[in-house]
């Protein structure tokens, strides 16, 4: 363990090999982890195309400051995980539709959803973790809920942030919110950058308007580490091949809390307001003028309520 941001402990960046499913028997991926392993562990769960590093280090030291064993690690096909490059691309728009006319695609994927939650479980067997508060964004609290549903064992408290149940009934995202995850790849770093302010301009709420300067550099460093496009559509193909998840969240007994912005033009409020009612006792916290991001700005609320939530 070496320090980081203050007294926090750090242990850096480390390869595992862990169980998979699907087309991969096993995968490979990284973690890192700040705090004690004395501290209730809190695992991170990234959203689609995201890597580790998309939880800021600061923010993960916010929350082993409040006494939690904070762990983020890369999902396959994104960051420094297994590429499943040799595998299809999905044609994603005929997916897409296909699910926003309330249908089911039922054409072979690369991997689903459970796959991708096979690999978080083989995670905390590699850390020897029986028990972890699941914290999941996006995809990631779409793998969260699946993670509760089907391993319910080995789940302390549930946070789900600005995702969904996959209900048919819910309202669909804006249009222009879709299209930032359907763009075609960048062809060099320069216009990755310029895509991806350009994305988080149109994600981010009126309250907290994205910093531009830090956000080309934020961009700059996820290109240089890893850039795999077809990852990402991937990941995409996996979770809209998923079934609603709402009538099994009536299973998940352990504290739920969902975290959403009452602007996400990605998953409108009623995404989290639907599994707020769904999980019985769940809590809800609406944060005012977010949309589908989490700006600085808002670290001390979100950290608070995962702090009292989980400790």
């Amino acid at each position: 363990m070496t320090a980081i941001t203050g007294s926090v402990p750090y242990q850096a960046p480390t390869p595992v090999r862990i169980n998979g499913t699907g087309r991969a028997t096993a995968i490979e991926t990284v973690y890192d982890i700040f705090g004690s392993a004395a501290d209730p562990p809190l695992l991170l769960i990234a959203g689609l195309g995201m890597q580790m590093i998309g939880w800021d280090e600061k923010l993960c030291a916010q929350l082993a400051g409040c006494g939690l064993q904070v762990i983020r690690f890369d999902n396959r096909d994104s960051g420094l995980a297994t590429k499943f490059t040799g595998a299809s691309v999905p044609d994603i728009g005929r997916l897409v539709q296909a699910r926003l006319q309330g249908t089911i695609p039922q054409e072979p994927l690369p991997y689903t959803a459970y796959d991708m939650v096979a690999d978080t479980i083989g995670l905390l067997d590699e850390l020897d973790i029986e028990r972890a508060n699941i914290v999941g964004v996006s995809m990631g609290g779409v793998i969260a809920q699946l993670l509760a549903v089907e391993h319910l064992d080995r789940v302390r408290t549930l946070t789900a942030m600005m995702t969904t149940t996959g209900s048919a009934a819910l309202p669909l995202p804006r249009p222009e919110a879709l299209a930032v995850f359907m763009r075609p790849p960048a062809k060099n770093k320069a216009e990755y950058i310029e895509n991806t302010v350009q994305g988080w301009h149109i994600l981010y709420g009126s309250a907290y308007p994205l910093d531009e300067e830090e956000g080309r550099l934020r961009a700059g460093r996820y290109y240089d580490r890893s850039y795999e496009p077809t990852g990402t559509t991937r990941q995409l193909a996996a979770t809209v091949a998923l079934e609603s998840l709402k009538p099994k969240l009536s299973r998940i007994t352990v504290p739920t809390l969902v975290i959403h912005g009452d602007e996400d033009p990605l998953f409108p409020i009623e995404c989290g307001r639907d599994i707020a009612i769904s999980v019985p006792n769940a809590k809800m916290l609406v944060l005012e003028g977010v949309g589908h991001a989490l700006p600085p700005a808002i670290w001390p609320q979100v950290v608070g309520a995962i702090a009292n939530h989980t400790t």
